[in-house]
């Protein structure tokens, strides 16, 4: 098998496609162990601890793809490189480049007393890892952890 191709369901091998929702599958890429769980809507790849949300990947020989672009670092590459635990990761094609796509609610106080809610994305090259925006509200000066 030449080129393995994972999303919502089902995997292809070849010219061979299988119906694959609810099952896992362990491929060896660049000497670290990726867990594919297929699920109904998505894909979530796990490598170490960090697990990413992806529409759909393509494994070639000891490369994972996506949208037909290589995906040069891992997951827990990302994890590293960010800056907080994120509640979710996607992997995702935006602009013609492969990126990691982070979220976090985290709670913060603004003025030193009222409680609220804040939404931070974070997007990183899965090419080298480089944060292309980091996007917090404006006010997030007036917060405090």
């Amino acid at each position: 098998v030449d080129r393995i191709k994972v999303y919502a369901k089902n995997i292809e091998a070849d010219d061979v496609k299988v119906s694959a929702a609810g099952k896992t599958v362990i491929a060896k890429i660049r000497a670290r162990d990726i867990e594919l769980k297929i699920g109904e809507s998505n894909v979530m790849l796990k490598e170490g601890s960090a697990e990413v949300e992806v529409q759909e990947l393509t494994i070639t020989n000891d490369t994972i793809e996506i949208g037909g672009l290589e995906i040069k670092k891992a997951p827990s590459e990302i994890m590293e490189k960010i800056a907080f635990i994120p509640s979710k990761i996607k992997l995702l094609v935006k602009n013609q480049k492969a990126v990691y796509e982070a979220n976090k609610l985290e709670a913060r106080r603004l003025l030193g007393f009222i409680s609220v809610t804040i939404e931070r994305n974070t997007v990183v090259s899965a090419d080298d890892a480089s944060v292309i925006s980091d996007t917090t509200p404006w006010w997030i000066i007036l917060t405090t952890g």
